[in-house]
């Protein structure tokens, strides 16, 4: 006898949709696997296909993270721990840094080098945050968020030691390394938001969704501001500083995008974690 009922999953997180079961619990209706199309009538919703080892939930449900590769969502979650220390490290090793240099201690070149280590480690959160998803069949565009995301990390990271030599560079290039970095910046940070929006759609958590988008709109347009602002005073000159207002202005700006975006980092580390932790209940069944 057939019946239609909701798979329950973790806490804060919703059940599956309604599926066909028998009267043993197993799937009564054709179901396609989403990676190699096997056909899932009979198997446990709970289970793995047969033939290449995919969650079963994943073909009913979607794309949820809970139910991709564990080794794959164990990454992203590595990943957001990284991005994490890396901004931990960050803050705590400028302050003393800053406290050190004061006093004399340190040379500009050793805060520099350090500071940059900081900067090493938030490159290898985001490297494996964007790690492509081995279960996805179709071809990505080479323009996709999440390839601009990787790209603009390398490149920041390049770029990130020139102001070092700065005084032995002409003016000229100075201000084209330093618009350059604006533009890569502004592109990262969009396509950093546009990948990590659709990541939160896979947990599912709309609100966090949104927050993304809305995040994205808004940084998007106090970076393009300040890259106005640097255009002017490298074309027209320093008499192009509309004030100190409008400088504090924008800095507010900023500071109130990094403490909303740590606020997300945050949001996506814990869900991460329970994503991981969910994948690996899910294929640790025995495929049937």
């Amino acid at each position: 006898m057939a019946m239609s009922a909701s798979i329950p999953v973790a806490h804060g997180f919703p059940a599956l949709p309604p599926v066909k079961l028998d009267a043993g619990g197993m799937l009564d209706e054709d179901i396609r696997c989403r990676r190699c199309a096997y056909n899932l009538r009979s198997l446990s919703p709970m289970g793995r296909c047969p033939e290449c080892g995919t969650a079963v939930g994943r073909s009913i449900q979607g794309d949820f993270l809970r139910f991709c590769e564990p080794d794959w969502v164990g990454t992203l979650a590595s990943g957001m721990r990284w991005i994490v220390a890396g901004i931990a490290l960050a803050i705590v090793l400028g302050l003393v840094c800053g406290g050190l240099a004061g006093a004399g201690v340190l040379s500009p070149v050793i805060i520099n080098i350090i500071l940059y280590g900081t900067s090493v480690v938030g490159f290898v959160g985001y490297w494996k945050v964007t790690t492509p998803d081995p279960g996805v069949t179709s071809k990505e565009s080479g323009l996709d968020a999440r390839n601009i995301t990787r790209l603009a990390q390398v490149a920041g990271l390049v770029v990130g030691p020139l102001p070092w030599i700065s005084h032995l560079l002409p003016e000229l290039l100075n201000s084209a390394i330093l618009i350059f970095s604006s533009i890569v910046g502004i592109a990262g940070t969009i396509a950093a938001l546009l990948y990590s929006r659709r990541l939160a759609l896979r947990i599912p958590d709309d609100k966090l969704a949104t927050s993304c988008r809305s995040l994205m709109w808004f940084a998007g347009l106090v970076m393009m501001l300040g890259l106005a602002s640097l255009v002017a005073v490298v074309v027209i000159g320093p008499g192009a500083i509309l004030g100190v207002g409008v400088t504090m202005g924008l800095g507010l700006m900023g500071l109130f995008c990094l403490l909303w975006g740590v606020s997300i980092i945050e949001k996506f580390r814990k869900a991460f974690r329970e994503a991981a932790k969910l994948a690996r209940n899910s294929w640790a069944a025995t495929p049937t």
